[in-house]
């Protein structure tokens, strides 16, 4: 069963907090996510505040202890690298990559054999601008520990970096 719920606001961003149970109520998976609300027309942000009287908040169950947090990239040992050009399949219905694609680029970053050994137990995603169909894309994945990877996609004409993928794998 997923729930979830808006939880709170911090500084610009709205929270929305997210469980997973199976069917004798035992907690899968939780969640934090902090969204920047952006304005449509205008591509600017949008303070939450006016969305609370629209919005019931609860703040006094949180699915995590803390909130979702800056991934940092500096560091590490280049694990793999490669690009993609993101197709209409990988689309949302507001014209950008969908969100999950890039979990899923920077899955396939990992080599066959590391997969096959290791399990994600903990996964932190921040994604910092819009990417669009047919943009090449590039997804460097580094390894800061033996536990840490971090996937940096970027869009490649302009440098800019689109999502960053924090993982922590253990050993199956």
């Amino acid at each position: 069963v997923l729930r979830t719920w808006p939880s709170g606001t911090e500084g610009a961003f709205a929270l929305r907090d997210f469980t997973v149970e199976n069917e004798d109520n035992k907690r899968l998976i939780s969640a934090t996510s902090s969204w920047l609300i952006v304005d449509i027309e205008s591509r600017r942000p949008k303070r939450p505040n006016t969305f609370k009287e629209r919005m019931p908040l609860c703040e006094s169950f949180r699915a995590t202890e803390n909130n979702a947090q800056k991934i940092r990239t500096s560091g590490g040992t280049t694990f793999s690298n490669y690009q993609i050009i993101p197709r209409i399949a990988d689309i949302d219905v507001n014209g950008h990559i969908n969100n999950t694609k890039y979990i899923e680029w920077a899955i396939n970053s990992f080599p066959m054999d590391f997969y096959l050994k290791n399990r994600i137990c903990e996964l932190s995603i921040n994604y910092l601008a819009e990417g669009f169909c047919d943009e090449m894309c590039s997804v460097i994945t580094v390894k800061t520990d033996e536990r840490t990877l971090i996937s940096e996609i970027t869009r490649d004409f302009d440098k800019r970096k689109l999502c960053t993928v924090q993982f922590c794998v253990e050993s199956k």
